[in-house]
């Protein structure tokens, strides 16, 4: 066995250690198409491997990572060193984690000739993706996020029944005196709690025509909570209101759009925020929230509604809510200034303004809604943000 050879090996080794379905068969067949095919450029070569290794697009992912690996480490020598190197360890590593530079140190008497070999600073396929703006992303990204995304913990809440509890609270005579008399004198104070309680959260989403950039992604994230039982309710308006979560909860998110399209009137078109608030309200006949939850508006305020209406109906949603929060996806741009009057109008009245305009975005909105467990007796939480 020649240098590339014993390098090859080792490569489709390392690619079995990432995960990749690659055995002694396919191992033979990558080392009969580099004899028959024998590339003289890397793309080439990485074009006869991919053929040959790779078998659906995870794995594709994988493979580019390591081959450009691979190819920066052999450095162009004709010896097969590498054959025994670690650094598809530290390939593995960088999907989760950045990393300067991966070091290959050898075995023996080559550790006195070690060299480091610089790599691409920067996140992992996972974290450019979480990064990337729903505007630009594609459908092909949006399924492979779909799939890699972190699981998140649903929001609490105390509830009324108490339980044992480290934290302050009012005092567990029961417990007290049961553990007193069982040691003949109180020794301990014990205190109780309300267990926790999943944190109602609704979803009030806009799929109008402004929106379209960012509805795939919104719906797609939404997707996942109700997937994994998260406790919310969606609910998606252009003009009217209609409530989606029972078609999110299918299990191909491409099906769900689609129905979610057909469901909503006026899909893509125009924007009515004052009507959705009227809605919800209880002043127009359509769905009704439940269990007085903390409602999210997923919306760039574009509308062509009247501030007027969404005014005088706003009182009636609060005492419905423990808090309405904004989640939009305008604040991706540094430099905007509301100019709608409907978008001015919400920064005053809502309790908080949030970005969402991509994956990391709507991941920390959603982790802190757990702060609006209770509404406090006068006005919104504090602090709250002012407007840009």
């Amino acid at each position: 066995m020649n240098a590339w050879q014993a390098n090859l090996v080792a490569f489709c080794r390392g690619l079995r250690a990432l995960g990749l379905a690659v055995g002694l068969e396919e191992e033979r067949r990558a080392l009969a198409a580099l004899a028959a095919v024998r590339p003289a450029r890397p793309e080439d070569l990485r074009s006869t491997l991919m053929a040959v290794l790779v078998k659906n697009p995870r794995e594709r992912t994988l493979f580019l990572l390591a081959f450009e690996q691979w190819l920066l480490l052999l450095g162009g020598r004709t010896e097969g060193r590498i054959s025994e190197a670690t650094w598809l360890a530290n390939v593995a590593r960088l999907r989760r984690t950045r990393m300067p530079d991966i070091v290959w140190r050898g075995r023996g008497e080559e550790a006195e000739e070690a060299f480091a070999t610089p790599v691409r600073g920067g996140a992992s396929r996972e974290e450019v993706l979480q990064e990337k703006d729903f505007a630009a992303l594609t459908p092909e990204e949006a399924d492979e996020l779909a799939r890699t995304a972190p699981l998140l913990v649903p929001p609490t809440r105390p509830g009324r029944r108490l339980a044992p509890s480290r934290r302050p609270g009012p005092w567990d005579t029961e417990r007290i005196l049961r553990r007193g008399v069982a040691a003949g004198e109180v020794i301990r104070l014990y205190r109780r709690a309300g267990r926790p309680r999943p944190l109602a959260v609704a979803f009030l989403v806009d799929v109008s025509g402004s929106m379209d950039p960012y509805t795939r992604g919104t719906l797609l994230f939404l997707h996942l909570l109700v997937r994994r039982r998260h406790p919310v309710d969606v609910l998606a308006f252009s003009t009217r209101v209609a409530r989606v979560t029972d078609l999110l909860a299918r299990q191909a998110f491409h099906r769900a759009l689609g129905d979610i399209q057909a469901a909503v009137p006026g899909f893509a078109g125009g924007t009515r925020i004052d009507q959705a608030v009227e809605t919800l309200a209880g002043r127009r006949p359509g769905p009704a929230l439940t269990r007085r939850p903390v409602l999210v508006l997923v919306s760039d305020g574009l509308d062509t509604g009247e501030p007027d209406r969404l005014a005088a109906a706003w009182p009636a949603l609060r005492r419905r809510t423990r808090a309405i929060l904004w989640w939009t996806p305008v604040l991706a741009d540094p430099g905007f200034s509301p100019e709608v009057a409907t978008v001015r109008w919400l920064f005053d009245a809502v309790d908080q303004v949030q970005p969402a305009y991509n994956w990391r975005t709507l991941t920390t909105a959603y982790q802190a809604l757990g702060r609006y467990r209770e509404r406090p007796a006068a006005g919104p939480p504090s602090p709250r943000p002012g407007r840009p």
